[in-house]
């Protein structure tokens, strides 16, 4: 995360804590394309760590652009881009089903078949948040999807830059 968007963050939240994490091996890393183990890892760490102190994961690409707290106070939920769960922007009350669950479907497949995020990003995200009626899609926070097309949300929480993101979202123009 840059020190720009840390230091907006700080300011649109005075009173919340921040922790900074990089991407310190908790794969095997010889089991992963060297392409994609960042984004791998990224995936497991912010399961891991909401579900052990809860709070918002804000990506590193992610611009705020007004407070987060009407969304931490309102339950958890994650980014939603047309109905579909997308993992930039995640809000977990500690030890969350929901986050023990992703890290166990991770786990129970061999880390050779993650491919692109599909086995622990946004698709694997939106498979198991089906099964969370408590967890509320947020569609007002990315205005933008990975293509750059408007979202048609008003007033969003941030923008997000899209420096990785799923093939899910990406369409060829007809």
């Amino acid at each position: 995360m840059s020190e720009w968007t840390l230091a907006v963050l700080r300011d649109l939240h005075p009173h919340w804590e921040f922790m900074e994490h990089d991407h310190s091996p908790i794969i095997d890393e010889s089991q992963v394309k060297p392409e994609d183990l960042v984004r791998h890892t990224s995936n497991m760490i912010r399961y891991q760590v909401l579900g052990e102190i809860g709070g918002i994961w804000v990506d590193h690409d992610v611009i705020p652009l007004r407070s987060f707290e009407p969304l931490a106070q309102a339950g958890a939920f994650t980014a939603s881009i047309e109905g579909h769960r997308e993992g930039s922007v995640l809000g977990f009350p500690p030890g969350h089903p929901m986050l023990a669950h992703l890290l166990h479907e991770i786990g129970a497949n061999s880390i050779r078949d993650l491919k692109s995020c599909s086995l622990s990003g946004a698709e694997t995200l939106d498979r198991i948040g089906r099964s969370y009626s408590d967890v509320r899609l947020e569609p007002a926070v990315l205005p933008f999807d990975a293509m750059g097309h408007s979202t048609g949300v008003r007033d969003p929480y941030c923008v997000h830059l899209w420096s990785t993101s799923s093939a899910r979202w990406a369409s060829t123009p007809q």
